[in-house]
């Protein structure tokens, strides 16, 4: 006996005594497929077997699947081109199942859950039209610590409103530790660092030239949530 997928042979059965056969373990990708085979009989004639088409869909890809990851709500990871993704989260308030975009022409889909600051585990799966109407079974979990509250604002230390005599500065102050901490002046982003662990950051910073400029800092948690801007420091250098 002989079975072949997309004219190359999968599997062979040479036991002539046996009734009843098995391919196990066949890596067969997402999609429609068919199966061809045929049995050579005691008198050597070939008989061919019945077609069967297979229909195959395997979950979606989660970024951080068994493991751990910290967010605001939104997941991500790559599933079937254009695929209908869905995903289920189980936590502080039951099982819920969440309809998200479908996936992109390259497979990449992202979706945002409104659910509120919590552990849940999270799992996809998706359904692709070109394969078939049913939904794929479901990823491997994500623990998920889903952040919502926003940091507060930073500090700025220094420099302190008034006059500069230096054009290249190192602004200092406050913020959450482990935070993107960003200094813009006059609106432009001048330069970005990470808060340390004790809470202080200092990043260096060049007046764009004379004059009068606003200093702010902002910042955006570990989870990816935005503070407010800090007060403004007006410095003047000439």
């Amino acid at each position: 006996l002989v079975i072949r997928r997309a004219g190359q042979v999968v599997c062979t059965v040479a036991d002539p005594e046996s009734v009843t056969w098995e391919c196990a373990n066949i890596a067969v990708p997402s999609g429609v497929h068919e199966f061809t085979g045929d049995e050579t009989l005691p008198d050597a004639s070939v008989e061919p077997l019945a077609p069967l088409t297979l229909r195959v869909l395997a979950a979606p890809a989660l970024d951080g699947a068994g493991g751990s990851v910290l967010t605001t709500g939104r997941f991500s990871g790559s599933a079937e081109p254009e695929a209908n993704i869905q995903l289920q989260s189980i936590g502080p308030g039951g099982t819920i199942l969440h309809t998200c975009p479908d996936a992109l022409p390259n497979g990449f889909w992202s979706c945002a859950l409104g659910l509120e600051s919590g552990q849940y585990e999270v799992r996809a799966r998706q359904s692709s039209g070109t394969i078939g109407p049913e939904f794929s079974g479901y990823s491997a979990a994500v623990a998920a610590t889903i952040d919502r509250t926003p940091p507060a604002a930073p500090t700025v230390t220094s420099p302190r409103s008034g006059p500069s005599t230096n054009r290249a500065v190192t602004a200092r102050g406050g913020g959450e530790r482990d935070a993107l901490l960003q200094v813009f002046i006059d609106g432009t982003l001048a330069c970005e660092t990470i808060v340390t662990p004790s809470g202080s950051w200092a990043c260096p910073v060049r007046w764009p030239g004379p004059g009068t400029f606003t200093v702010q800092a902002l910042q955006r948690d570990a989870a990816g949530n935005f503070s407010s801007s800090s007060e403004r420091v007006e410095v003047s250098y000439a």
